[in-house]
């Protein structure tokens, strides 16, 4: 509450009536009532002060308790909607897992070309890592009809795969020196 001699504190008191009701504390809600209106703080008796700052102070603390239980409360809700969104995560990989699964296999001439081909799969965004393709290749892919054994397998082949590919790149002085 402001303590100003000009400023008389109807606003407060009407806040605070509201609040004593919500709170259901009737008894304070009455002493409050029946202040009169244009009333400036300076113009309480001591006992009324002491009276309104020991309700105030209990408001206050049912404010800070009702705070802690929201928090708590948003927690929750919070939690269990990331429960519902990772089920719906689990539903979709499951659809996923199936929809694969329905895929013929699919044959392969070298390691090396299925490992590059799972690699721009899952740039693609069919996969969320190379080894979640390279696991998945294993029980989908053949090598000239035979199965591949292990993912590791996958990723060494896309290894030499990429080093087969590298050139190095010439630069001036290299092309004059192979020129001259």
């Amino acid at each position: 509450m402001t303590k100003s001699n000009t400023h008389n504190i109807d606003e407060e008191l009407i806040a605070l009536q509201k609040d004593l009701i919500e709170f259901g504390f009737n008894e304070d809600y009455e002493y409050v009532s029946k202040i009169p209106k244009k009333t400036a703080w300076e113009k309480l008796s001591a006992e009324q002060q002491n009276r309104l700052i020991v309700i105030l102070e209990r408001n206050i603390e049912i404010y800070k308790q009702k705070e802690i239980e929201t928090r708590e409360k948003n927690k929750e809700i919070r939690k269990e909607l990331d429960l519902k969104i990772l089920d719906e995560i689990d539903e979709l990989d499951k659809k996923k897992a199936e929809l694969f699964s329905q895929l013929s296999k699919q044959d392969f001439p070298t390691l090396e070309i299925c490992a590059y081909e799972m690699v721009q799969r899952t740039h693609q965004k069919k996969f969320r890592t190379y080894r979640e393709a390279y696991r998945w290749a294993v029980g989908t892919c053949t090598i000239k009809g035979k199965p591949i054994n292990s993912w590791k397998q996958l990723e060494k082949a896309v290894e030499r795969y990429y080093d087969a590919n590298k050139h190095i790149p010439l630069t001036e002085r290299m092309r004059r020196d192979l020129e001259g």
